[in-house]
C-alpha cells in the first residue's frame, strides 16, 4: 500500500475550483508544517483531515450548482458554500503561521529561565488555537452544515487532545528522570528533594485527572514538568552565571517545585480552584527567577506573554524591544547594578514597553495591507521610538552605553527593515507565496515502507509511506495507524519504531536523519512496549546514586 503521506492528509481529489483555490493551497502550506510537529501532533492532524472534508464538501456544493437545470435556483447551496470558503479561509490562514512556528517548536531553546517560560507559555498558546480550531470545525454551524459530525468524531477530537497531552508529558518525565542535574556538587539535601521531585512528577497521572474532569490540573501538569526540565538545562550549562547556578541548587527553588507537583499530582477538591492552582505556579515562577535578595520587577514576565500576540507590522521591533529588555535585566543581576536604586528605572521601562506592546497589539489584530508610507507618522512606531529611549537610558545607568552602540542600535535597525520587507512581502505576494509552500512540485519525496509487529511477529503486510524527508517519525506512525483497522489503530498509535537491532528510535527524530544517505527507508513498528518506557519509577531512588537517563530527545 503507496500514499503520499502529505497528499493523504490535504488532497481534495480534484482541481477545486477559483474560488476554493486559496482554501486548497492554504490547506496544503499548513498540512506541510503539520507533518513535521513534535507536540500538539494528534489534534493538528485531526484539523487539517477535517478542513478537506469540508473543503470536499464545499467544492461539491459549487459542482452542484453548476450541473443543476438550468431553471434551477439552488440559492440556498449558493449561500452556503459562500459562507463555507469564507469560514474556511478564516481558519486555515490563522492556522498557517500557528503551524509554521509550531513545527519549530519541541522542548525549551535557550539559556535563562526568562525564556524557558516564553516557551511554555507559547506551547499552551499554540495548544489552546488548535484545540479552537478544531472546535470550530465540529460546533459552527455553517460548518456543520456543510458537513455533519457524528459522535465518533467528536469522541475522537477529544481523545486526541488527551493523547497529546499524555505523548507530550511523557517526553518531558524521560528527560526529567536521572537529570544531570543529580551529578552538581553540593547538592546536600537538595537532591533527596529532586529524587522526590523525580517520583511525583513521573507518578503524576495525567489520565486519572482528566478522567475526573479536571483539565486544568492536566495543562498544569505539562506547564510544571516543561518548566522543572528547562530549570535542570538552565543549571548543568557551563554558560550559566556562578550565581544563578547557586540558586537553581537551592533547596528554596526545589522546595517549591516539590510542594507544586503535590499539588498537581493530587488533584484534591480541597486545592481544586483554579486560581489557587494559578497562584501555586505564578509563585514557583517567582522564586525560580528571582535570586533572593533584589528582586526583578514582576512586570518582566507580562512583558514577554505580550510579544507573542503582536501582528505585522510590529511584530520584529516589538521583539526586538522585549530583547533589549531581557539585555536589561541581564545587565541589572551583573557588575553590582542589582541594587534598590536601580529597580525603579527598570520598572519605568518595563510598564512604558507593556503600554506600547499593547498598543501595538491592539492597533492591529488583523492579517491586512498596510501602508508603509506611513511608517514613521504610526502612533505605535512613535510609542516603540519612546520606549527606545528610555531603554538606551537604562543602558547608560547600566554602564553599557558602548552595547547600546554596538548592539542595540543594530538589532533594532535589522528588526525595523524586517518588518517592512515582511510587510511588503505580505502586501504583494501572500497568494503567491502559499502557493509556493503549498506546490507538490518542490517536494523531495522518500518511500518509508512500515512493517508492523506485535511481540516479534508482524502484522498484515507492509506499509509504504511516500513522504517528504523533513517528516517526523510521529507523522509516520499517524499514518500507518490510520491504515489499520479499529482493533489496531489504537495499538498502533500508541507503538515505538525500531531499528533492526530492536533499538528503539525517538519520534521526534525526521526521516531524513533516519535514512541518512539511503534512497529509500524502512522501518518497523512495534506494537510492544519499549524498553525505555519499562523503566518506571525506581529511576528515581533518593539513596544518593546517580541515574544517566538523558535529557536530550525523548524516547519513543
Amino acid at each position: 500500500m503507496s500514499q503520499d503521506l502529505l497528499d493523504d492528509l490535504t488532497d481534495i481529489h480534484g482541481d477545486g475550483y477559483g474560488v476554493s483555490t486559496l482554501s486548497k493551497d492554504l490547506l496544503r502550506a499548513v498540512g506541510l508544517d503539520v507533518i513535521q510537529f513534535r507536540r500538539n501532533q494528534q489534534v493538528a492532524y485531526r484539523v487539517v483531515e477535517r478542513s478537506r472534508d469540508v473543503l470536499v464538501k464545499i467544492n461539491g456544493l459549487i459542482s452542484k450548482i453548476e450541473e443543476s437545470d438550468p431553471a434551477d435556483e439552488d440559492w440556498a447551496s449558493f449561500d452556503l458554500y459562500q459562507g463555507g470558503i469564507d469560514s474556511l479561509e478564516d481558519l486555515l490562514f490563522g492556522l498557517a503561521d500557528l503551524a509554521g512556528e509550531e513545527a519549530q517548536r519541541y522542548l525549551f531553546t535557550l539559556n535563562d529561565v526568562a525564556t524557558c517560560i516564553t516557551d511554555v507559555e507559547a506551547w499552551a498558546e499554540n495548544r489552546k488555537k488548535l484545540r479552537e480550531a478544531a472546535h470550530k470545525l465540529i460546533t459552527d454551524k455553517t460548518v456543520l452544515e456543510i458537513a455533519s459530525v457524528d459522535a465518533e468524531l467528536q469522541e475522537e477530537f477529544t481523545d486526541a487532545e488527551l493523547q497529546d497531552d499524555l505523548a507530550f508529558y511523557a517526553d518531558l518525565v524521560r528527560n526529567i528522570r536521572g537529570h544531570e542535574i543529580l551529578k552538581m556538587k553540593h547538592l546536600g539535601e537538595v537532591k533527596a528533594i529532586l529524587h522526590n521531585l523525580e517520583r511525583t512528577v513521573s507518578g503524576t497521572d495525567l489520565q486519572l485527572l482528566n478522567d475526573a474532569r479536571k483539565p486544568d490540573f492536566v495543562t498544569y501538569a505539562v506547564k510544571f514538568a516543561f518548566v522543572v526540565h528547562g530549570t535542570m538545562e538552565i543549571a548543568v550549562k557551563k554558560e550559566t552565571e556562578a550565581e544563578w547556578k547557586l540558586h537553581f541548587k537551592s533547596k528554596l527553588v526545589w522546595d517549591t517545585a516539590q510542594s507544586l507537583a503535590l499539588h498537581i499530582a493530587g488533584g484534591e477538591e480541597i486545592y481544586g480552584d483554579f486560581r489557587t492552582l494559578q497562584a501555586h505556579y505564578d509563585e514557583f515562577l517567582r522564586v525560580l527567577q528571582n535570586i533572593p535578595g533584589v528582586e526583578t520587577p514582576k512586570a518582566y514576565l507580562e512583558l514577554m506573554k505580550l510579544a507573542g500576540h503582536i501582528h505585522r507590522p510590529y511584530s520584529s521591533r516589538a521583539l526586538a524591544l522585549v530583547i533589549l529588555c531581557r539585555a536589561l535585566v541581564t545587565l541589572f543581576n551583573g557588575h553590582g547594578n542589582r541594587v534598590a536604586k536601580n529597580v525603579e528605572p527598570l520598572e519605568d521601562v518595563f510598564e512604558e514597553t507593556i503600554d506600547a506592546l499593547k498598543m501595538a497589539r491592539d492597533a492591529y489584530r488583523d492579517v491586512k495591507l498596510y501602508n508603509l508610507e506611513g511608517y514613521e507618522e504610526d502612533e505605535v512606531i512613535q510609542a516603540f521610538a519612546a520606549v527606545q529611549e528610555r531603554i538606551k537610558e537604562c543602558y547608560s545607568t547600566f554602564g553599557a552605553e558602548d552595547k547600546w552602540a554596538s548592539e542595540a542600535t543594530k538589532k533594532i535597525r535589522e528588526a525595523e527593515e524586517k518588518d517592512k520587507a515582511r510587510v511588503k512581502l505580505m502586501n504583494t505576494r501572500v497568494s503567491s507565496t502559499l502557493s509556493k509552500l503549498g506546490g507538490s512540485n518542490n517536494l523531495q519525496e522518500t518511500s518509508v515502507e512500515v512493517t508492523v509487529k506485535d511481540g516479534g511477529l508482524v502484522v498484515g503486510i507492509p506499509v509504504t509511506v511516500k513522504v517528504n524527508s523533513s517528516a517526523r517519525l510521529a507523522a509516520i506512525r499517524y499514518h500507518v495507524a490510520r491504515s489499520q483497522d479499529a482493533t489496531l489503530a489504537k495499538a498502533a498509535l500508541a507503538g515505538h519504531f525500531e531499528d533492526d537491532g530492536g533499538l528503539t528510535i525517538s519520534l521526534d527524530k525526521s526521516v531524513q536523519e533516519v535514512k541518512g544517505n539511503a534512497a529509500n527507508c524502512k522501518l518497523v513498528l512495534s506494537l510492544s512496549p519499549s524498553a525505555s518506557d519499562a523503566a518506571t519509577s525506581d529511576m528515581g531512588s533518593d539513596d544518593g546514586s546517580d541515574d544517566t537517563a538523558s535529557t536530550g530527545s525523548s524516547e519513543a
